[in-house]
């Protein structure tokens, strides 16, 4: 089905009966790789930075899923910090300082999503995911931002599959143009299933949205 991005496509999710998870492929991925891999990206473009004073933004190979096990942490800042003007390393830095350093920067995975102005942090340590729970607020090149965190998995995370998706086609640009109108219910990762053209969608919220639009 073609898509033209200057207007709304509607899709519609089909009945949720819980065997959603059927329909997505197995994620796989090492977790210490994964650490290793964000790393080596957060420190090449702070080399990048220092250079030229500015951040500069190479395309980089795609990173693997996050841990499917994980506890997964949305942290959502409020309006006046776009995040895609912040660097994951920056970023990460400011939330081990919210904790009050109570954890390292080993103790998880941290993925900035653009397209919906949210960061993933995923761990596999419970006090790490209980500790950034309770962060109300990040402090960002010396100025507090209020952010929201919140757990993306368990009783609030909903799953769905949606159809007729060009196939191919990448979770950043499934996240930036994928819209909700659903009240409480925010998208929280986007991803092609396999080579079909059916995306799996992460929400988080009390219901499953009967229509989501590209």
């Amino acid at each position: 089905m073609a898509l033209n991005a200057a207007t709304d496509q509607q899709y519609h999710l089909p009945d949720q009966d819980g065997t959603a998870d059927d329909q997505m492929d197995q994620l796989q991925g090492d977790h210490d790789t994964q650490e290793a891999l964000e790393r080596r990206r957060g420190s090449a473009g702070l080399q990048d930075q220092v250079k030229t004073g500015t951040p500069t933004f190479k395309k980089l190979p795609k990173l693997p899923p996050l841990p499917k096990d994980d506890y997964k942490i949305v942290i959502r800042p409020n309006q006046g910090l776009p995040l895609r003007n912040i660097l994951t390393p920056t970023l990460a830095q400011a939330i081990i300082e919210a904790c009050q350093a109570g954890i390292r920067d080993d103790h998880f995975i941290l993925r900035i999503n653009p397209g919906s102005n949210i960061a993933i942090l995923s761990t596999k340590y419970e006090e790490v995911a209980d500790k950034v729970r309770l962060i109300r607020a990040l402090v960002l090149n010396g100025r507090a931002h209020a952010v929201r965190a919140y757990a993306a998995n368990g009783d609030d995370t909903l799953r769905g599959v949606i159809h007729g998706v060009p196939m191919n086609t990448s979770t950043e640009t499934l996240m930036a143009h994928l819209r909700v109108r659903t009240h409480g219910v925010e998208i929280i990762t986007a991803r092609m299933i396999g080579t079909t053209k059916s995306a799996a969608i992460t929400f988080f919220g009390p219901t499953l949205p009967r229509t989501i639009y590209y």
